[in-house]
């Protein structure tokens, strides 16, 4: 929980998360349009919403994810529209343009990574993305290289070019005995893009201005980057 706020919660520091004012020191996000994507609890929402955005739109699919961002709403008043449903169909959906995108641990939850870009890309011109990619070292990881399967990988295409989809599955045969800690995606497996197929993506979409924040360390065993992508 915040701090000062007298509330106990979990161990996770997440209201003290460094990205929201990285961002904010490189673009001031004062009166922007936001959509989030995935708030997960709501603490990147929190921290937005502390910068006065014009709007603020968190969209949420994790049915539990989304009743602790309720919560946290409430808690703090925090001034965002909550939608629970899929990211895809709320972007496809919308015609209205963002100055900002917040996707930040939403990207490798993925079954269609490229459609997300794809669909963010059609909403900003200003994309901030927090995720975890494949490597060569997720194979062999002793934590995480039993849930890579290199057979079950797939081809998709963006403008022609071709992007190998990295299978990883979450372990779980269904969800009826789903976590109430579950953070992850709404389908039983994700597949993820290596960093390098990320950024000729997102560079096919016309963001030529990629701005690191954190690149190449490893969390979980498993490789991350952070950045904001600009047109």
């Amino acid at each position: 929980m915040p701090a000062n706020s007298g509330l106990v919660a979990g161990p996770n520091p997440g209201f003290e998360d460094t990205r929201v004012p990285w961002v904010n020191s490189i673009v001031p996000l004062a009166g922007a349009r936001i959509v989030e994507l995935g708030p997960f609890e709501a603490y990147n929402t929190w921290q937005l919403e502390q910068h006065a955005p014009s709007e603020l739109i968190s969209v949420e699919a994790n049915r539990f994810n989304f009743l602790k961002c309720l919560i946290i709403k409430e808690l703090f008043n925090i001034n965002a529209k909550f939608v629970h449903g899929d990211v895809c169909k709320f972007l496809q959906n919308r015609d209205e343009q963002y100055d900002f995108v917040w996707a930040s641990g939403i990207l490798y939850h993925q079954i269609d990574p490229l459609q997300l870009l794809q669909l963010a890309s059609q909403r900003s011109d200003r994309i901030f993305i927090w995720t975890h990619y494949f490597d060569e070292q997720c194979i062999s990881s002793a934590t995480q290289g039993h849930l890579f399967n290199e057979e079950l990988n797939s081809i998709s295409t963006l403008d022609g070019e071709d992007f190998t989809y990295h299978f990883r599955s979450y372990g779980m045969k269904d969800f009826d005995s789903m976590p109430k800690h579950w953070s992850a995606g709404t389908g039983l497996y994700a597949n993820w893009l290596t960093r390098e197929d990320i950024f000729k993506a997102l560079n096919k979409l016309g963001y030529k201005d990629i701005k690191l924040q954190v690149d190449g360390v490893r969390l979980d065993d498993l490789p991350v980057t952070s950045f904001l992508a600009s047109r």
